[in-house]
């Protein structure tokens, strides 16, 4: 093997071990950073002020049931590109299925509890969002965990005043 082929063959392996790194750390759909991601990330947000945001599509199941998972898709990459503009600086998360974690640096008030969309490509179907929200300063991977989980408490407070306004 020549010298140009192995440096050619060894480039080509950064490239793929640097993709690689990157789809383990990032959400296959929607290309926000996933769970793994997050472990890694604590270490970063331990002894900081943050705000952490858990946001889930509110019946996502039906969604996907009345207008099939291609549409269900499209919500949760649409939500993702949402989530991406409003919240640019700070990290977001695909936290599973249909539920999102943003974790802002900061006093942070985003203002309000629910947020609603339209999908261009399904006329009348209208996206829903409840969003929970929780402040704190997390001294170590435990307190940091207990913040998401208040600010996922909030979000399950929102859904049942949300889903028992619908009935």
């Amino acid at each position: 093997m020549s010298l140009v082929t192995a440096s050619v063959n060894s480039l080509e392996l950064v490239k793929t071990n640097d993709r690689l790194f990157y789809n383990s750390r990032h959400d296959g759909l929607t290309g926000l950073r996933n769970r793994k991601a997050l472990d890694e990330d604590v270490h970063k947000m331990i002894g900081k002020h943050l705000t952490a945001y858990m946001i889930d599509v509110n019946y996502f199941k039906e969604i996907n049931d009345n207008f099939g998972h291609a549409v269900g898709d499209r919500v949760l990459t649409e939500t993702a590109a949402m989530i991406r503009l409003k919240f640019s600086k700070d990290r977001c998360y695909r936290y599973g299925g249909d539920e999102f974690l943003i974790l802002s640096e900061g006093e942070g008030s985003y203002g309000s509890d629910t947020l609603t969309f339209c999908i261009s490509e399904v006329p009348g179907l209208e996206v829903l969002f409840s969003i929970g929200s929780a402040q704190g300063t997390p001294e170590d991977h435990d307190d940091f965990f207990r913040l998401i989980s208040v600010a996922d408490g909030k979000l399950y407070e929102v859904k049942e005043r949300t889903h028992s306004q619908r009935s």
